[in-house]
């Protein structure tokens, strides 16, 4: 099915770039939760480890971020149509980096005709609020095939499905989505709110470990139109 869409409010955009596992904060009372050690530079993998006081430099830092092991972008919200429909849908696109190659073993000469050890994943979700029907999709690519994340720019793409920011001047997005044959999402979509960076000198910790953080992001609401 296709529906316009003329007014939409978001509830979310954002890039996050992060490394490490997150453990839970161990109890020293009933309320009180002890204070998370301090974050290093680097995981035992080589990844980079989310840092205090970012300097962000976009629209750069909307792209990809391949020295961190684990980011995503996504977007989630509802659409209006002209005839009184109502959809909420989520679209999420993740990367995660493979484990580092050794260049001298014969698995480090077949991954490279792939052209990465990346893995996307793309997750795809719309329901019809009148109906209650709702279709929902996921798919897992490596990179190098039908899947690709630009860091210069704000440009990911799993299949056929991609966010993209066509002209950075005006930090607007374009957002095609699929649901196989069932569905499509083509939006453009405007900030009206400013940007968002989350956590204590804006690093969000995940929990009591030296590398669980994350940098997170997001545009709090968008203006979109469609269909």
């Amino acid at each position: 099915m296709r529906f316009s869409v003329s007014f939409f409010v978001a509830l979310g955009l954002g890039c996050f770039p992060e490394a490490g596992s997150a453990q839970a904060h161990p109890e020293t009372g009933s309320s009180a939760t002890k204070e998370p050690p301090p974050l290093i530079e680097r995981t035992e993998d080589g990844f980079r480890v989310p840092q205090p006081h970012p300097a962000f430099l976009f629209p750069k830092d909307h792209g990809s971020h391949p020295e961190f092991k684990i980011e995503w972008w996504y977007l989630t919200g509802h659409l209006f149509g002209p005839s009184k429909e109502r959809f909420g849908y989520q679209v999420t696109f993740f990367r995660r980096a493979g484990a580092p190659r050794n260049p001298s073993s014969q698995d480090s000469t077949q991954s490279e005709r792939f052209g990465s050890n990346e893995i996307y994943l793309l997750h795809v979700a719309l329901l019809d609020l009148r109906t209650g029907k709702f279709l929902h999709q996921e798919r897992l690519v490596r990179s190098g095939w039908e899947a690709a994340a630009s860091s210069e720019r704000l440009d990911v793409k799993v299949g056929d499905s991609s966010l993209r920011m066509p002209d950075p001047a005006t930090e607007r997005f374009a957002l095609e989505a699929y649901l196989r044959d069932k569905a499509s999402l083509t939006l453009s979509l405007e900030p009206v709110k400013p940007l968002v960076v989350f956590g204590k000198d804006g690093v969000s910790r995940k929990g009591n470990s030296n590398t669980a953080a994350s940098w997170y992001l997001t545009f709090p609401r968008l203006r979109t139109e469609g269909e």
